[in-house]
């Protein structure tokens, strides 16, 4: 059975052809439930900028090969993911938001994941939402991803600026759902996406930004907590 033979939901596959290795990851009741929520809290976003959805579509369980390797039969799944309509014609119709979750993951394997997307994509992934999930302890950590400027003291490489993946200085939440409310630490709102990245076209005045805020936060630990 190939790489691409199967499609099973719940389950995501990512395959490294040079080592001959195929990592699956078994979606369960929790993580799926809380991937998809964060899913539709963003998504939900747009909705209410006069129905921006309607340009929006989620990558379901769409395969997508690396554009940097040559290993063209490697390739990996995302947990969810947005694409805009725009982007359609494009064979590989690269999303530009990822949001990616682990329970029994640990933290290096989700960063790991976050990487991937942002370097293979050819910069078409504009942003990762990691959420590492710890239901023993009833804690999420939600850190937000991208392409960031290498800060060096040389020149720049005749390519021009480089860049390299890592998480936003204020990209990370730490939401405690053992409480009624739950409690975070890091900022709020949680900024995920600009407009122009997510969509990819230049915002109108009633349109803006994307971010995680008080009530989303709340929402979703709702969610981790009845699906435990």
């Amino acid at each position: 059975m190939s790489f691409h033979s199967d499609q099973t939901r719940g389950i995501q596959k990512q395959y490294f052809e040079s080592l001959g290795l195929l990592i699956i990851k078994i979606a369960l009741k929790t993580h799926e439930q809380v991937t998809c929520h964060l899913y539709h809290r963003i998504h939900r976003q747009a909705t209410l900028m006069e129905n921006v959805d309607n340009k929006l579509s989620s990558t379901g369980s769409a395969r997508y090969q690396p554009t940097r390797t040559i290993y063209s039969s490697s390739g990996k799944e995302a947990d969810k993911g947005i694409t805009p309509h725009n982007r359609r014609p494009d064979p590989q119709g690269w999303p530009t938001l990822i949001s990616e979750s682990g329970i029994s993951e640990s933290i290096a394997r989700l960063h790991a994941d976050a990487k991937w997307w942002l370097t293979q994509s050819n910069f078409q992934v504009r942003a990762i939402v990691l959420a590492h999930i710890q239901v023993a302890e009833l804690v999420i950590d939600i850190k937000i991803w991208r392409m960031h400027k290498v800060q060096q003291h040389r020149p720049p490489t005749i390519a021009g600026t480089e860049y390299e993946p890592k998480c936003d200085q204020n990209g990370h939440l730490h939401i405690d759902s053992s409480t009624i409310p739950a409690t975070t630490v890091g900022t709020l709102p949680l900024f995920v996406f600009t407009f122009d990245d997510l969509v990819l076209r230049g915002r109108n005045l009633d349109e803006g930004d994307f971010a995680l805020n008080y009530y989303d936060i709340q929402s979703i630990a709702r969610v981790f907590l009845t699906s435990i």
